[in-house]
């Protein structure tokens, strides 16, 4: 891709696309119009990336950072039950990894779709937020 050309993430599978307007990269809008279930799928591996997403970042950043303030509240308040369990000094780290976990499986399996199972593998673990 040009560095000229906007980009933004598919909203699906998180791949870099420039399609701006439609929100989502040509293969996955291939495979929802091939198949609405399987894009509802896509849809709902989506919403629950994006909170895992949000909660990996949420345990990574510093509350000292002024910067991600906004962002860190915005996730506590969308899910405070979880970052209370973040936040317990006895279990936080366990469910950190939890979260970590289901990050990494939510992205191979969008990537295993879109991209193919051989890509999806040379992704693997890929937590980069």
């Amino acid at each position: 891709m040009s560095d000229i050309q906007p980009k933004c993430r598919c909203e699906f599978c998180g791949a870099w696309t420039v399609n701006v307007g439609w929100k989502i990269c040509d293969r996955c809008r291939e495979i929802e119009e091939g198949s609405p279930a399987i894009g509802d799928m896509l849809r709902a591996l989506s919403e629950m990336r994006e909170k895992y997403l949000d909660l990996v970042w949420y345990a990574r950043s510093s509350p000292r950072d002024r910067d991600a303030a906004r962002r860190r509240a915005a996730v506590k308040t969308v899910y405070p039950q979880e970052v209370a369990e973040l936040s317990n000094p006895v279990s936080g780290d366990f469910h950190y990894g939890f979260h970590s976990g289901v990050l990494a499986g939510l992205r191979f399996v969008a990537a295993a779709m879109t991209e193919g199972v051989e890509a999806a593998k040379a992704k693997f673990a890929d937590l980069n937020t």
